[in-house]
C-alpha cells in the first residue's frame, strides 16, 4: 500500500524506525469530513487514529502514484507526517506544539514529492507560495498554518544554495533531517526563525506561544 510505504518511507529518512503498521490506525471517514490525526489521551493510555475521507483511503491503499492526483496525495503525506512524527515523539516522551507538527508536514510533502516524482523548480513555488486553506479555519489557525508553511519553507531553503530548494541525499544532509526532527519545538523554531527577514524575534515568540498547545 503507498501509505504503507510513505510512513516507512518517513520513518527511514528520520531514523525512527517502528513496528508500526499503518494501517491499523485508519480510521474511514465521511466524504464530507475533514481528515486529520486523531488522539486521545487517558491517564496512562494514549489512542492514535489517522482519519482519512474516503479518496484520500482509497489513494492510501493503492500501488501506484499518479501526477493527476496531486493534491491527494499531498493531503495523504499530511496526515503520515504527522502521524509518523507524533507517534515518535510519544515514543521518546518528546513535548510537541500543533505548530511543529504543521510545520514536519510541510517539510514532509516538499521531501516525499521529490523523492518519488521527477520535480523540478515548479514544486517549491506550487507547495510554499501557491497553497490554499481550508474556508472553516478561524483566524489563530490560519496564523498557525501560514508560519507554519513559511518556517517549513525556509528550512528546506536552507539546506540548499540553488535557488528552489532542490536537494539530493548525502550523509550529512541526513544528520540535519534528523537532528532538526528531534530538537525541541521551540529550538526548531527559534533556528528557522534566525534565518528569516520578514518575522523579528518577538513577533516569532508571539506567534509560538499562540500555537504552543502541548501534545505530552
Amino acid at each position: 500500500m503507498l501509505g504503507h510505504f510513505l510512513h516507512k518511507r518517513l520513518e527511514l529518512i528520520y531514523g525512527a524506525s517502528s513496528s508500526l503498521r499503518l494501517h491499523d490506525f485508519i480510521l474511514p471517514l465521511k466524504e464530507n469530513q475533514v481528515s486529520t490525526v486523531f488522539m486521545i489521551r487517558k491517564k496512562t493510555d494514549v489512542s492514535i487514529a489517522v482519519g482519512l475521507k474516503p479518496q484520500i483511503l482509497e489513494l492510501a491503499k493503492s500501488k501506484q502514484i499518479s501526477h493527476s492526483s496531486m493534491e491527494n496525495f499531498w493531503e495523504l503525506v499530511e496526515e503520515i507526517s504527522h502521524f509518523t512524527y507524533l507517534t515518535f515523539c510519544l515514543r521518546i516522551q518528546k513535548p510537541i506544539s500543533l505548530l511543529d507538527m504543521e510545520m514536519q508536514g510541510e517539510i514532509d510533502k516538499y521531501v516525499l514529492t521529490q523523492d518519488l516524482f521527477d520535480t523540478d523548480h515548479t514544486l517549491y513555488t506550487k507547495l510554499f507560495h501557491q497553497y490554499s486553506l481550508r474556508s472553516h479555519l478561524n483566524p489563530e489557525e490560519k496564523q498557525r498554518y501560514h508560519t507554519a508553511n513559511r518556517l517549513g519553507a525556509k528550512f528546506i531553503r536552507s539546506l540548499t544554495q540553488k535557488k528552489y530548494g532542490r536537494f539530493f541525499w548525502s550523509e550529512g544532509l541526513l544528520r540535519r533531517f534528523r537532528d532538526f526532527y528531534r530538537r525541541a519545538s521551540f529550538e526548531k523554531c527559534r533556528w528557522v526563525e534566525s534565518k528569516l527577514s520578514f518575522y523579528s524575534r518577538k513577533e516569532m515568540e508571539k506567534i509560538f506561544a499562540q500555537s504552543m498547545r502541548s501534545c505530552r
